[in-house]
């Protein structure tokens, strides 16, 4: 709910609003659910080694989060790099991709699981990205590095408590970004090289953590402040109700 929406109401219905109400609102979050079953086996799977995933990529991000990955395993030889892919059409057209550029992968709609060996895994399967937002600490969220794109709602990674990196281009989402990166919960990165470094610092698990847990406390605080408001509100109708 907007600010605008928020006060309109209030003007309609004379209610006052307390101060706490006047920031920036988001409604509450509710993530994706996933299969226990599904994220335990992915994680025994990957045990002990460092993920990050990428999300929501337009077709030139790809190129970008590709050579970030090939950048950050000369460091981190066993990384693992989780990109989504919208079916398994498009996972078969990013296999072949990545493939070609010397990786080795895996798809979840063909092999369900990570090898050891695997460096890139494909996640083209309908199961939504509350499983993948679990699995990884780290997500980079497309949509946003080339100019004249918008960016996706980072609300639900935030819940999920995942670090997030980002483009510079999130115009439909930019207060909650600003918000995020404010609090270190969320990097922008403007480039390949840009993109490699700060997944290799996140790889400190104490760095990551607390971007994590900052994550996770604002997403949490804009839910709580929306349920507060809509609280208000509900309370407002049910005493013009009996007048």
């Amino acid at each position: 709910m907007s600010e605008r929406a928020i006060q309109y109401y209030a003007n309609t219905q004379n209610v006052e609003l307390k101060s706490e109400f006047m920031g920036r609102l988001q409604p509450g979050i509710i993530p994706q659910s996933c299969n226990e079953a599904d994220r335990e086996a992915l994680s025994e799977a990957t045990l002990s080694r460092q993920i990050w995933l990428a999300v929501h990529c337009a077709e030139d991000e790809v190129h970008t989060v590709l050579a970030a990955h090939r950048m950050a395993l000369r460091t981190a030889h066993r990384l693992l790099l989780i990109i989504a892919a919208p079916n398994p059409e498009a996972g078969n057209a990013l296999r072949k991709e990545a493939e070609a550029l010397g990786f080795l992968t895996a798809q979840r709609s063909v092999e369900k699981t990570p090898g050891d060996e695997c460096q890139i895994f494909i996640a083209d399967t309908d199961e939504g990205l509350g499983l993948w937002y679990r699995l990884s600490p780290i997500s980079f969220l497309g949509q946003s590095v080339k100019r004249g794109l918008r960016g996706v709602d980072p609300c639900e990674a935030a819940a999920l408590g995942s670090a997030i990196l980002h483009g510079p281009w999130i115009g439909d989402h930019r207060l909650i970004y600003d918000k995020l990166d404010k609090a270190d919960a969320a990097r922008v990165v403007h480039h390949q090289e840009g993109l490699a470094k700060m997944v290799g610092q996140l790889m400190a698990p104490d760095v990551v953590a607390e971007m994590a847990q900052a994550a996770w406390m604002i997403a949490t605080e804009g839910a709580e402040l929306s349920d507060a408001l809509l609280d208000t509100m509900m309370d407002a109708l049910d005493q013009s109700g009996t007048e």
